[in-house]
């Protein structure tokens, strides 16, 4: 065997075995999941009842109907409503096509939320491996990133959220693009953008944000790189690959929105971008996760005095990550880590959203923070709508850093102690992270509606009460089996065309309100 033949093959055997560890810490990690694929879902949350429904929709439309997944009237028969102005998902739903076929739908989003794990570890993987060349500390990055309490939490309530594994992929090749201003890394780069975007138009905005930091940095420390005419068409070539990547679902979504078919709304509701917005002890306060203290009166006495809802809360960074952090900024020196230093601060401040808070406590009420002007002015940034999401690119970056500081101690102890090290500085991570996950049974579907599933009559189904959330999350679910229309449905966003039917039929609109049926409705009147 040639040397070369024998470098591919120890290569094949490595990442295979990374990939592996990553596996084996996700199952440990969101245990029982596994042995329950087809039983209980991976999310208890309405958000999240909602994307198991997406996932079957796009397995319906393009299998089935042979019909864009952008549209539905099967939701908010007869009228249907448009997902232009929703969160569709699609690298989740085609890829759930396949894997539906062959294990079901339940299975296949217990996969690919699984899955979210072992692709984000392995690509923090890589991008540290290539950044300082120590194995230990890239796999200590991985962990960090993957298993962050912010990841966890959006696995069981947003499958777009859940999706963070493209973000280091993308930096690996912008910083090689950078080094190296080839056609490989250019495509290479919008691929993983394009894959970005679609799972999450939140994270494709903070890509470009991470873009144009990346791009600043390296102007001001060699202007004659970023000057580079093989830079500036590789930089292009990524952001054309990209739009190609994205293109046959984007235009037609800005087709609609320019024709006014669907309302765009770039508020936040419940507040507005304030009530989103990260506290800033939050990155600091152990998770509400944990299930040694989740249950413990204090500490959710700490998490109530925090800012917003629970995905705003949970953003903790973990002591250990920031002390290696810590440690890379002093032993390795600034100019191998200030450019991952100035994203962890200039995400966190975005972050905190408009005005500084903590615990609750709003402070500098003289002045605002960035996010107002950068983010809240700005047309296509504000569609971001949740300043606390910001916090994705502060754990990334982050996970960078405590790499860094890994390899700065193994570097000073025994070479033989330093798997001991990296083994030690792993379990003290999956502790402070630990989080068993919340699921909820997707049960046996109520008599009437398996006897609806064996009718092949054309018909749609009138629910009560109508398009209350608490309800219509169940019979989004009960739908993906007997696969009737339903008059309401539930959507992040819902054009106000799609209450069309609901609201102008006063029997429906009626039962929209069950809560205001009285006896003397009931009555019969004389005419």
């Amino acid at each position: 065997m040639s040397p070369r033949s024998r470098h591919a093959s120890f290569g094949f055997f490595h990442h295979a075995g990374i990939l592996a560890l990553y596996l084996a810490l996700t199952i440990g990690m969101t245990y029982p999941i596994v042995l329950n694929l087809n039983s209980d879902l991976s999310a208890y949350s309405a958000d999240g009842h909602t994307f198991y429904w997406l996932l079957w929709w796009f397995n319906k439309s393009i299998v089935d109907l042979g019909a864009s997944p952008l549209y539905t009237n099967l939701l908010f028969y007869p009228d249907g409503v448009s997902f232009a102005n929703h969160v569709l998902t699609p690298f989740t739903g085609f890829l759930g096509i396949p894997l539906q076929r062959l294990f079901g739908l339940t299975a296949a989003f217990n996969l690919i939320y699984m899955l979210t794990f072992v692709l984000s570890g392995y690509g923090a993987y890589l991008l540290v491996l290539h950044i300082t060349k120590d194995r230990f500390a890239a796999f200590l990055a991985g962990v960090i990133y993957s298993f962050s309490p912010f990841h966890v939490l959006h696995t069981q309530f947003h499958l777009d959220l859940a999706n963070i594994q493209f973000i280091p992929f993308y930096a690996l090749f912008l910083i090689k693009l950078a080094d190296r201003p080839r056609a490989a890394n250019a495509i290479w780069a919008g691929t993983f953008m394009g894959l970005t975007a679609l799972c999450s138009w939140n994270y494709f905005v903070f890509e470009l944000i991470f873009t144009l930091i990346f791009v600043v940095h390296t102007w001001v420390h060699d202007k004659e790189k970023v000057l580079n005419r093989e830079f500036a068409l590789s930089l292009a070539g990524t952001g054309l690959t990209a739009f190609i990547f994205i293109s046959p679902l984007l235009v037609p979504m800005l087709i609609e929105l320019w024709g006014g078919a669907v309302e765009l709304s770039f508020q936040s509701s419940g507040g507005g971008a304030r009530g989103y917005s990260a506290d800033l002890a939050a990155f600091f306060i152990p998770s509400n996760l944990h299930p040694l203290w989740r249950d413990f009166p204090s500490p959710k006495g700490i998490y109530a005095a925090l800012t917003g809802a629970s995905p705003e809360k949970t953003i903790f960074l973990g002591y250990t990550p920031l002390l290696l952090g810590i440690a890379a900024a002093f032993r390795i020196g600034w100019i191998r880590t200030r450019f991952w230093i100035i994203t962890f601060f200039a995400f966190m401040i975005l972050a905190l959203g408009p005005d500084l808070q903590i615990f609750g406590e709003e402070y500098l009420g003289f002045t605002r923070l960035p996010y107002n002007w950068f983010i809240q002015k700005t047309p296509l940034l504000r569609g971001v709508r949740v300043p606390a999401r910001f916090a994705v690119m502060c754990i990334f970056s982050l996970s960078i850093l405590a790499g860094w500081g890994l390899k700065s101690l193994g570097d000073v102890i025994k070479p033989a102690l330093k798997p001991f090290a990296a083994a030690a500085a792993v379990i003290l991570v999956l502790f402070e992270f630990a989080a068993p996950p919340a699921t909820s049974g997707i049960g046996n579907l109520p008599y009437p509606y398996r006897k609806i599933a064996r009718d092949r009559e054309s018909y749609a189904l009138l629910e009560v009460p109508v398009a209350l959330p608490q309800n219509v999350r169940h019979y989004m679910i009960y739908q993906t089996v007997h696969q009737k229309p339903i008059v309401s449905g539930e959507l992040a966003r819902i054009p106000a065309s799609a209450w069309k039917f609901i609201m102008r039929n006063p029997f429906v609109r009626l039962l929209h309100y069950p809560g205001r049926i009285t006896p003397s409705l009931l009555s019969t009147r004389p005419t």
